[in-house]
């Protein structure tokens, strides 16, 4: 019997300053067709890339329309979501962070037909399968035996079990980057801070063990990890398609194990990757301050140029509360201490806006921050963000406040206040906080270039004009 096609639209909605590739639906795509019963049209509808997902749904007419999104962008896929339902009756189906953290709610309020939750591979591929059997009727395709899965059933919002994950994360083909549009995500870039190379990104393992309170991963605490020859056949595979100059590691924790992490740098150095690639990776303070100066020196030798970290807080008892034991503000010296004696550019993040942190507390961040001016190449200070699925979002009681309105409230790296009103809430120093990421960004002003200056504020104009104007004007009368 020959097969069909099936025609899938995938969205990226909104237009954010994190402007790197949708790996997600590159993964979806590959394994869809290696394991699907159907052949598949696949687009992408990228709003990053300057797309039209509402133009380019019209003229393509699908027969699904996928939605990738976090939290931040959810708001902007519904108002997407909207407008193609004017004129599409096909299955929405929505996955990523935010359904796999709210999939019940994402479903009651009515955008989406279908939440894909949490790994979503064999869960997407048996969706489709069954959509294609049923002529894409979702009442007649069975969809309570798919597992990992939400949708209104009979009148009543249905949940499926879990899915179960994959172990073996070799057996996961290639992500499909020809979806992407390579003349956008390819253009010459600073993704490694202050260097402008022709880069892309690479995923070499899922999870992350930690349990930090303001984290959500749709890998959950489950960390499992491609075997280095897997990582090395892909990054020459990526050399050889795109005449890549850097790629940057987006695992949470690609340095944790140590003995994986040296193997992939050794075998790096061995192919010659290390003589044509740049990469940047994230790290974990208390990771690299007990660790042997010749495992840095061996990452930097196979092409690391720099090393992101998430130092949050120069207090110890807000580290903690943040972060929890085993890693405090001496591991985060250390680690700058480390990094500098071997020449490792250090990038740091730091939070504010914490409940219970004191006005003091929060100086003595920020004093870290000057007095490391020198030693740190990148540097910046956000607000807490309680975000669903955290532990954060639990503290803030954010269930109380569930509204269609309340993600408009989500903007990468501009949040600030949260229209919740509890004890836990009101212990948050909103005056030291403000005054705090003010000063810090005056001080990475100085520090970065004015070219680097002006594409930070036009992408941040691009995000959220209205509160980029407000804290320009708000300078500018200071001053």
């Amino acid at each position: 019997m020959t097969s069909r096609e099936v025609k899938i639209l995938f969205v990226n909605p909104g237009r954010g300053i994190y402007d790197m590739p949708p790996l997600g639906v590159c993964y979806l795509t590959s394994y869809l067709r290696k394991h699907g019963r159907d052949r598949y049209s696949v687009l992408l509808a990228d709003e990053y890339a300057g797309h039209n997902p509402v133009k380019v749904a019209r003229e393509f007419e699908p027969d699904i329309i996928g939605f990738s999104c976090a939290t931040a962008q959810y708001y902007r896929a519904t108002l997407l979501a909207e407008k193609i339902r004017e004129f599409s009756k096909v299955p929405f189906i929505i996955g990523g962070l935010h359904p796999t953290a709210l999939p019940e709610r994402v479903i009651e309020e009515g955008f989406f037909d279908i939440a894909v939750i949490s790994e979503g591979e064999r869960s997407f591929t048996q969706l489709v399968d069954a959509l294609s059997a049923s002529e894409f009727s979702i009442d007649d395709a069975g969809l309570e035996k798919v597992p990992g899965v939400c949708f209104m059933h009979h009148g009543e919002i249905f949940q499926t079990e879990p899915p179960a994950f994959i172990d073996d994360l070799d057996t996961i083909p290639f992500p499909d980057r020809s979806l992407l549009d390579l003349k956008h995500y390819l253009r010459p870039n600073a993704a490694i801070r202050s260097m402008i190379t022709r880069n892309t990104t690479i995923m070499t393992s899922r999870g992350c063990p930690f349990r930090c309170i303001y984290c959500i991963s749709v890998h959950r605490r489950q960390l499992r990890k491609h075997s280095p020859e897997y990582v090395i056949e892909e990054t020459q595979k990526l050399i050889k398609d795109y005449n890549l100059e850097g790629l940057c590691i987006i695992d949470d924790t690609f340095i944790f194990d140590q003995e994986r992490a040296s193997k992939i740098a050794e075998m790096m150095i061995e192919k010659g990757i290390s003589d044509r690639l740049k990469w940047p990776c994230y790290g974990r303070a208390n990771i690299v301050s007990k660790a042997e100066d010749s495992f840095i020196e061996l990452l930097k030798k196979a092409g690391m140029a720099q090393m992101e970290f998430g130092f949050e807080s120069a207090s110890p008892r807000v580290l903690e509360f943040l972060k929890g034991k085993g890693v405090t503000p001496a591991d985060n010296l250390a680690t700058l201490d480390t990094l500098e004696r071997l020449n490792v550019r250090t990038l740091a993040t730091f939070l504010t806006g914490v409940p219970t942190e004191t006005a003091e507390e929060v100086q003595t961040t920020v004093d870290f921050i000057r007095q490391n001016f020198e030693r740190l190449a990148y540097f910046e200070i956000l607000y807490l963000v309680p975000y669903p699925g955290t532990k954060v979002w639990e503290l803030y009681h954010m269930d109380e406040v569930l509204a269609p309105d309340l993600w408009q409230n989500y903007k990468i790296g501009l949040n600030k206040r949260f229209p919740v009103d509890s004890e836990f809430v009101r212990s948050i120093d909103y005056e030291a906080a403000t005054k705090a990421v003010n000063e810090v960004l005056s001080m990475m002003a100085r520090k970065q270039t004015l070219s680097y200056n002006l594409r930070f504020l036009r992408d941040r104009l691009r995000i959220a004009p209205i509160d980029t104007i407000k804290k320009i004007a708000g300078h500018l009368f200071r001053r």
